[in-house]
């Protein structure tokens, strides 16, 4: 019997030795077709190692279940196999070069997108990348994915893209010049994004889309405001969302975050009582939210986000303020939530770039967020230390630089340092999102159209500058008498969109070029042109634009008379000659250029104030109050500069409804507190095209209807009183009698 058990327990260990041997390690090398076959020819276990050189990829690699893909190094572990997107490649929309199975690693391999000769990708909102193409790596419905110690660069899509994966491994990978989020997980589980250097170019580096046990720790992003010359189109750095479902147990720690030029974070809770949870601690942002075109920017912007706790950060040197509890979507997403601030440094923020508003360290402008401040230093806020919230008698006001701090993080004289930092554990999650309705690509892009607002130039004007000389196009010349020439309208200058519909300002907007030369069918011809005067006349009917180019020509001719050789010139005659053009025309936008504005005084008040409303019209881009040297404006459409294929640049509004400035509102209406003076009140309405002065003010002083019926019972019980006491007296006198 034990010769038995030790023959099976023999067998089985060598089984298992020959199970373990398996594995084995195929080199690929020469060209893409050869990476394949090896692919394939490999088994579950293997490696797949990818020898030195550039390899050009045009169709998708897909990685076998349980293989692993890895790029050879040189002795100092630097990668020497990289993947080349062809020119003009042909891969469809959500198609990653690389596709990943279940139990599969990519590691130490280079990628480049090549994404300045990819034409073939369809521009939307002006823009090429961000719009679903070239994402270097996919997985879709697998388990345990890692990839790690690659380099990302220079294409339109995402680095990194798993979709309703679990357990998945990001780390030790370097980003810069990429097309949309370096990494972008979606309805995951077990997700940890770490030890990354990024250099976002557009949108982020790390963004979680309904994530439960996810982490993003110990990285470093750092954002450039140029990239080869061109300006950055990035914008938070991280970016976490929870759209449908749960989303709980995401860590976000141990992060170096300098010059975001969105806010270091976005933060959205588009569901409602859903469970979730968010601990955001230990990571430095340094002068977060720079961008010059938007609004919402500093260290965090956060809307409808439940159970979030902020601790032990530094915020150094936010634009408008370090945390911000403030809502795109304009009330859809201003759920009832709570936020725990705990000993945070919030310290040096200043006025946004694009608003000039604010410098507060926590700024709250949503009426149901609750926020909960204790032990925070608050330290040199250019506005305040708290709006919309109030510090405790926890919290404290000196310099954290000077001074010491109750946060972990500490300054050095230099820099700030973060303690060796890892998330906490957790249980792994399995099956969060089993019955969950998916995330669609539409949902996605439509939340991603949001982000493209700190991707775009924005300008609050439809006037570009524009001239005619700007097209490039060569006028086609046809003969006309005694000249040749043609005219061709090139475009529309000025144009906008609005509500889906193109205007102009006016016949202004039409672009012509036009050019005149002497007919080349008078060589030989004896005389002379002495003038050509040219005029064009542009006019638009009915939907159409026509351009008129007359030409009068002043000549002469000269004969010699045969006898005495003299010459005589002949009177100056004159010939006209005209070229047209015509084509589709954009409307005309048409527009009020007066206003009136309506101030309530209520100067009957122990606290007096004035309201001020201007009803605006479809065409109203901004209105701009001035009071005492404070202004504060009324935003109802923003612009994105677009330029199209042919040169021509349009803008693209889009409907809004936002404050900013000193002054403050309540609702639509301006209020002005303390005694109101009317000689101090500007307005000023802006169009897409221009802006006036608004004259017609009328001016109401409230009556205090309250007081009044007072006074009124008053005198009647006074009366009353009088009259009582007579008629007794009255009745006195007569008993008396």
């Amino acid at each position: 019997m034990k010769r038995e058990v030790y023959l099976l327990a023999i067998l089985f260990i060598i089984g298992s030795m020959v199970s373990v041997c398996h594995a084995e390690t195929l080199y690929a090398e020469g060209s893409i077709e050869n990476i394949k076959d090896c692919i394939n020819d490999a088994e579950s276990g293997d490696t797949v190692i990818v020898k030195a050189g550039t390899y050009t990829i045009y169709e998708q690699l897909v990685i076998k279940e349980g293989v692993t893909l890895q790029g050879e190094t040189d002795e100092d572990g630097n990668n020497l196999a990289t993947f080349f997107l062809e020119d003009d490649s042909t891969f469809d929309m959500q198609v990653p070069l690389l596709l990943m199975k279940s139990h599969t690693k990519v590691l130490n391999l280079n990628f480049n997108g090549n994404s300045e000769n990819q034409k073939n990708v369809p521009v939307k909102r002006g823009q090429r990348w961000g719009n679903g193409y070239h994402n270097f790596i996919g997985a879709y419905y697998e388990d345990d994915l890692e990839v790690a110690h690659c380099e990302f660069y220079n294409n339109l899509g995402d680095g990194f893209r798993p979709r309703s994966c679990t357990n998945v491994l990001f780390h030790n990978n370097v980003a810069s010049k990429g097309g949309h989020d370096v990494l972008f997980a979606i309805q995951c589980e077990n997700v940890e994004a770490y030890d990354n250097y990024v250099e976002p170019r557009v949108n982020s580096a790390f963004r979680f889309m309904d994530v439960t046990n996810g982490a993003i720790y110990n990285n470093t992003i750092v954002f450039k405001r140029y990239v080869d010359g061109v300006r950055s189109a990035a914008g938070p750095a991280i970016q976490i969302q929870n759209d449908k479902g749960d989303m709980y147990n995401v860590e976000v720690c141990g992060n170096y975050i300098y010059d975001s030029w969105g806010p270091a974070f976005w933060i959205v809770g588009k569901t409602n009582n859903q469970k979730q949870g968010l601990y955001i601690h230990h990571n430095v942002m340094y002068d977060a939210g720079g961008n010059l075109n938007i609004y919402w920017v500093g260290g965090i912007i956060a809307s409808g986000f439940d159970n979030l706790t902020i601790e032990n950060n530094v915020f150094d040197g936010s634009f408008l303020g370090a945390v911000n509890f403030w809502d795109y979507a304009k009330g859809a997403w201003s759920k009832e939530a709570t936020a725990t601030l705990e000993n945070n440094i919030f310290t040096d923020s200043v006025k946004g770039a694009y608003s000039g508003v604010g410098g507060w360290g926590v700024n709250n402008e949503i009426s149901v967020q609750s926020v909960v401040s204790s032990a925070n230093c608050y330290y040199n806020n250019e506005a305040g230390d708290t709006r919309g919230c109030s510090v405790s008698s926890t919290d404290y006001f000196s310099d954290p630089k000077e001074e010491d701090t109750l946060c972990d993080v500490k300054w050095d004289g230099e820099q700030w340092i973060i303690p060796g930092i890892t998330p906490r554990e957790f249980d792994r999650a399995e099956g969060v999102y089993d019955g969950v309705e998916e995330i669609t690509d539409e949902e996605i892009e439509e939340f991603d159209s949001i982000f493209d607002i700190m991707n775009q130039e924005f300008t609050e004007t439809g006037r570009t500058e524009q001239t005619a000389d700007d097209i490039e196009l060569e006028v086609e010349k046809t003969t006309n008498g005694f000249v040749a020439g043609g005219i061709k309208i090139v475009g529309f200058k000025d144009q906008i969109i609005l509500d889906n519909q193109t205007y102009i300002p006016g016949e202004d907007a039409v672009l012509v070029k036009y050019k005149v030369i002497k007919s080349p069918d008078l060589e030989g011809w004896t005389g002379h042109i002495k003038k050509i005067e040219k005029s064009v006349k542009i006019e638009i009917k009915d939907g159409v634009a026509y351009a008129t180019l007359t030409v009068k020509t002043s000549w002469y001719t000269v004969t010699i008379n045969q006898i005495t050789g003299l010459k005589k010139k002949s009177k100056i005659k004159t010939s006209k000659a005209t070229f047209k053009d015509s084509c589709p025309s954009p409307a005309i936008l048409e527009r009020n250029t007066t206003a009136t504005a309506y101030v309530t005084v209520y100067d009957d008040t122990k606290n007096p104030y004035a309201r001020v409303k201007l009803n605006p019209d479809n065409t109203t881009q901004r209105i701009e109050f001035s009071y005492n040297g404070n202004t504060t404006a009324h935003s109802f459409m923003i612009g994105e500069r677009i330029t199209d294929d042919t040169g021509i640049q349009y803008t693209l509004f889009s409907r809004c409804d936002s404050w900013y400035g000193d002054i403050p509102h309540m609702g639509n209406e301006l209020i002005i507190p303390g005694e109101f003076n009317p000689n101090k009140l500007d307005i000023k309405c802006y169009t897409p095209y221009e802006s006036f002065d608004v004259t017609d003010i009328q001016i109401e002083y409230h009556k205090n209807v309250g007081e009044s019926r007072l006074f009124t019972t008053l005198k009647f019980l006074a009366q009353l009183i009088i009259a009582m006491y007579a008629g007794y007296k009255l009745i006195v006198i007569i008993m008396d009698n």
